[in-house]
Parts: structure tokens; C-alpha cells; sequence
């Protein structure tokens, strides 16, 4: 066993900001580093693991904006992100930065359930170049799409280039666009979606408006209206967990495909559409996950501020979903 799969990994961050609700330490480090417990938090907590302004805390505490935190996570070889020669669909990548676009399908870090076949796993087989901020668990990941989301994704090689990109979504100076198709017809063809959002009352896994929860914005904007569906642009203000998913189906238009939030999956016998290949028979899903693409990413060069804008092409299934909407209106208008 090498010395890196037995050394404590060693932490060291500032609190970013004040909470508009209080946190407590051992809520604020699960909620920062999800693939751990509470349960663990609190132990090294009490073990004196975890100190705050360079002293033994408890897991109470409540954190404050510029709080110091040191912790000393105790590694295990099985936790050690291993390489693996997952492709990666690269669209830039230089001596600071990898910016890609993510196929569906696959989990951006490990976490329970997820240790292997991620994101994550493929940066390190690709470079052993990759920051460290994020911790062991997710080495280069600046920030993450949803499993079976894809598009642009943008990675750090360093701890420099990280804590730049970092504040800047801090900041909220990263501009994020999407592309999704919805159920129904969206009342406006453009709009302000300002919802709280927090974890859901008797499913953790999930996301719900809340009252009591994070103050959320989503801005978006129709492209194309099909009779029933809509394709829409959305541009999140702020980066909460499932935050389109749920701003959508909370205007009771959810993203198509995306079953976790009663999302529709039409298929060609729906849609009284012919199948586009032989192979394929009536009741076979036109598009197998949820219809939402982060189609482009703008921020701050690290280091030199330079502006940059990338995006990413629609993927098959998406086109192929855009497609047989476009053939229902086709045939609407010739019957």
C-alpha cells in the first residue's frame, strides 16, 4: 500500500459567506462534503479532527462568515479516487483549466453508491494534474451537472485556477445557460422564476420548493412552442441542487424524461408518431432521460480575467426529441 492511499487527507478552507439561516458545524461540513456522514463529521468533531480558528470545536458550533476550518479526514485505500480509461469529450483544456462536455449517463464524483465510473475517475486516468480544493473525492471539480444532465463542464488542474473559479460562483460572475424541453405550454414566453429551494420534507434525495429554504432564481425563455411541450432556454442566478428541475416542475411544467420529478417520457405511440428507425417499436422512449442540456458557460479567465465562453452541441437523443415534436406540428398543420 503506498503512502498516498494511507495518509490523513488534510483540509484547510474559509468559511465563504454568512448563511441567511444558522448552520451548524456538523450540517455545514456534510452539506460541503455530501459523500461523508454527519455521523463521521461529528466524530472527528469531538476527536478534535476538525478545529475552527485552530481550536477544538463542537458539533453545535455555528458557523461563521470567515471561519477557519481545518479537518484531518482519516483515508482508506478504497477511498482514494482511482484512474480508470473513461473517454472524456475534452473541448479545451490548457496548463490551468479542462472545460468538457459531459455525455448522460454518468455521475461527476463519487459518492455513496457512485465510487467508481464518474468524472472524476476519468480526470485522473486523463492527468494527474487536478486541484485539490474539493477534496479527496473530487479532484478538479469546480462544480457538477446531474447524472444524466450533460453538457459543459468545467475542471481545475490547480489549487490557483480553483479558487479563482470558485469565487467567482461565489460571486455568482459565472453565467450558466441551459436548454431543456418541458411539459404543457408555459404561460409567458419569457420570465423570473424566484422560488426558495430546500431538501424535501420526507425524501432527502430530493429537492422542493420551501418556504424556509434557499432563496433560488432561474430566468427563462421559450424558443419553440410544440402544442403541449415547449423548448426553453434557462439561465440559473444561482446554483442550487436540481434548481431548473424543480423551478420547472414547480410552474407545473417539468423537464421531459425526467422521471425523479414526474416528468413525462413521450414515446413515438404519444406522440402518434411513426418510430424514425426500423429497429424501434411504438412504445419506445423518444429521449430515455431527462431533456436538459448546460449548453453554455461564460466566467473569468483564472489568473489574467480574461473573459471566455464555451458551449456545447445538443446531444443525439435531445435532437432526436426536437425532431419528432417538430413532425407532430408538421402533421398537425397538414391534417
Amino acid at each position: 500500500m503506498s503512502e498516498e492511499t494511507t495518509r490523513a487527507e488534510k483540509i484547510h478552507f474559509a468559511v465563504p459567506r454568512r448563511y441567511p439561516e444558522p448552520k451548524r458545524l456538523d450540517r455545514y461540513l456534510c452539506g460541503r462534503y455530501p459523500q461523508h456522514s454527519r455521523a463521521l463529521f461529528q466524530k472527528l468533531i469531538r476527536t478534535g479532527a476538525v478545529l475552527v480558528n485552530g481550536r477544538s470545536s463542537k458539533p453545535a458550533y455555528i458557523v461563521q462568515e470567515g471561519d477557519l476550518i481545518d479537518i484531518e479526514l482519516p483515508a482508506a485505500e478504497a477511498d482514494v479516487i482511482q484512474p480508470e480509461p473513461i473517454p472524456l469529450d475534452v473541448l479545451f483544456e490548457d496548463e490551468n483549466i479542462i472545460v468538457l462536455n459531459k455525455p448522460a449517463g454518468i455521475v461527476v464524483h463519487p459518492a455513496r453508491g457512485h465510487m467508481t465510473g464518474t468524472i472524476a475517475n476519468a480526470l485522473r486516468w486523463h492527468t494527474r494534474e487536478l486541484s485539490t480544493v474539493g477534496g479527496l473525492y473530487k479532484p478538479g471539480i469546480v462544480h457538477r451537472l446531474d447524472k444524466d444532465t450533460t453538457g459543459v463542464l468545467l475542471a481545475a488542474k490547480n489549487d490557483a485556477a480553483h479558487r479563482h473559479l470558485g469565487r467567482q460562483f461565489e460571486k455568482r460572475r459565472v453565467e450558466k445557460e441551459y436548454l431543456a424541453v418541458v411539459r404543457g405550454d408555459l404561460e409567458f414566453d419569457s420570465d423570473v422564476i424566484d422560488r426558495p429551494l430546500g431538501r424535501h420534507a420526507h425524501d432527502r434525495t430530493r429537492m422542493a420548493v420551501r418556504q424556509d429554504g434557499r432563496q433560488s432564481e432561474s430566468f427563462y425563455e421559450v424558443i419553440e412552442r410544440f402544442g403541449g411541450y415547449c423548448y426553453v432556454r434557462i439561465a440559473p442566478k444561482t446554483g442550487r441542487t436540481h434548481q431548473i428541475r424543480v423551478h420547472l416542475t414547480s410552474l407545473g411544467h417539468p423537464v421531459v424524461g425526467d422521471r425523479e420529478y414526474r416528468g413525462p417520457v413521450p414515446t413515438w405511440r404519444s406522440l402518434g408518431l411513426e418510430p424514425e428507425h426500423p429497429t424501434e417499436d411504438l412504445d419506445s422512449p423518444i429521449i430515455a432521460r431527462q431533456a436538459l442540456h448546460a449548453r453554455r458557460i461564460r466566467f473569468f479567465y483564472p489568473m489574467t480575467d480574461r473573459r471566455m465562453e464555451f458551449t456545447a452541441p445538443l446531444p443525439e437523443d435531445f435532437e432526436r426529441l426536437l425532431r419528432a415534436l417538430r413532425r407532430t406540428v408538421e402533421k398537425k398543420g397538414n391534417g
